[in-house]
């Protein structure tokens, strides 16, 4: 049994410290993204962290809901940490931003948690970054979400990825035409995301399904790639409505299915117009995910990482729960797995290391330089001539900085030293780089 005393120096499993180099690195990330955003539109939103349960279990499906983190208030209500930002933003959206001038385009970059059980990379703490566009259903705004995905993988240092598109609604409208329920659609997702043949094929026949529904999900697998995808799927419609002697729950709505074709084949065709021509791939078989999604659904994969680092999609009932029915689109990116696939280069050197001192006039020069963009530490520590250097050796310092009759005295690095006049410091600081 572990003791409480070995406790108190530890931290819970599927969490991490994260300080010096590494915590820069994570900032990093999510400055640049949250910079990102703001140049295509996107204003910051901040749901909070703790949030009535019930709220935020709505359509995130069966996995997620258990692995929320819950616990009770003092009113013994059930609440728990936010474990998606898609639901608590459709929230604000629905109950205070609905009478907006649509469409809002809103981003985060938050932390989110999982009672998950933790593989490599991957955390019960992270952090998400992500944007949603509400108020436009159109291929113009789906095709906007992926791209601007697309663009954060890149802003962040991944340049090897890959992004793969599907259509829910083309799933969706499949497995409500026989009337699965819930659990056998959760066992036909699987099968499909497995790409297992036989496995596909002995559930299909479990479900005893018309050979028109069969022959179009035991295809799904094998949907993927490029524009050939979606005529190859048209080639497996029928050619009309199947009537309901043959299907007696209902007619399978091939209409329905054509359009939701036609829609995947435009958000192809814009994405493609983006310059992400050899990039993105259709995938008919990418149908697992949150239950709220209703139409188009990606995922991006970065070399070197074993799973998605981004997904989103289509939702266009979510935001309905909360107040008025609106369209909306988004995706969210796990900062935590994506620094798996790239290290940014982060730089904590001082430029420079100023001896201690109590005049007005240094520490005022201490905050004109930091104000011109230096990054400056001043000893406060008394340490001697000797010890400075070395102390400025330790942390990267690019120089010491020592008061002296005619100005600043400047040493560097490698021990030489000069003058420099106070009114030359402002030209001084300027000539300097953050590099160590």
């Amino acid at each position: 049994m572990v003791n409480q005393s070995t406790l108190d120096k530890q931290i819970p499993i599927g969490f991490s410290d994260l300080f010096l180099d590494e915590a820069a690195r994570l900032l990093w990330l999510a400055e640049t993204l949250r910079t990102l955003f703001a140049r295509w539109g996107y204003a910051p939103v901040i749901p909070p962290t703790v949030v009535y349960a019930e709220n935020l279990a709505v359509e995130l499906g069966t996995q997620i809901a258990q692995d929320m983190y819950r616990f009770f208030d003092r009113q013994g209500h059930t609440l728990a940490l936010r474990a998606d930002l898609t639901v608590p933003v459709a929230r604000i959206v629905g109950t205070r931003l609905y009478d907006r001038p649509m469409p809002l385009r809103l981003c985060y970059v938050e932390r989110v948690f999982r009672q998950i059980a933790p593989q490599v990379g991957q955390r019960r703490e992270f952090t998400q970054a992500g944007v949603e566009l509400v108020g436009a259903d159109t291929a113009q705004a789906d095709a906007e979400v992926v791209a601007l995905a697309a663009e954060a993988l890149r802003a962040i240092g991944i340049g090897n990825f890959r992004l793969t598109i599907g259509q829910m609604g083309f799933f969706r409208a499949l497995v409500n035409a026989v009337y699965l329920n819930d659990d056998e659609i959760r066992r036909l997702e699987q099968a499909v995301d497995r790409r297992n043949d036989a496995q596909l094929c002995a559930l299909l026949d479990e479900l005893d399904l018309p050979a028109a529904i069969y022959a179009l999900l035991r295809a799904l697998p094998t949907l993927s790639g490029g524009r050939e995808v979606i005529d190859r799927a048209r080639q497996i419609l029928p050619r009309q409505n199947l009537p309901r002697q043959i299907l007696p729950r209902q007619v399978l709505p091939v209409e329905l299915i054509e359009a939701e074709l036609d829609r995947l084949e435009a958000v192809y065709d814009l994405l493609l117009a983006y310059g992400l021509n050899d990039t993105v791939l259709i995938d008919l078989g990418e149908v697992r995910g949150m239950e709220y999604y209703t139409g188009l659904v990606f995922q991006g994969y970065a070399a070197g990482v074993g799973t998605a680092v981004c997904g989103g999609g289509r939702y266009n009932d979510l935001i309905g729960h909360f107040g008025p029915s609106l369209p909306a689109v988004g995706f969210g990116l796990n900062l935590d797995l994506a620094r798996q696939a790239v290290t940014p280069t982060v730089n904590l050197c001082p430029d420079a290391l100023v001896q201690g001192c109590a005049h007005p006039e240094c520490l005022a020069a201490v905050q004109t330089m930091r104000t011109h963009g230096a990054t400056v530490i001043v000893d406060t520590l008394e340490l001697d001539d000797a010890e400075l250097i070395r102390r400025a050796q330790t942390c990267g310092a690019r120089a010491i900085l020592c008061r002296h009759p005619q100005g600043w005295q400047i040493i560097a690095a490698d021990g030489s030293s000069r003058i420099v006049n106070p009114d030359k410091m402002i030209e001084e600081i300027e000539t300097w780089r953050t590099q160590c």
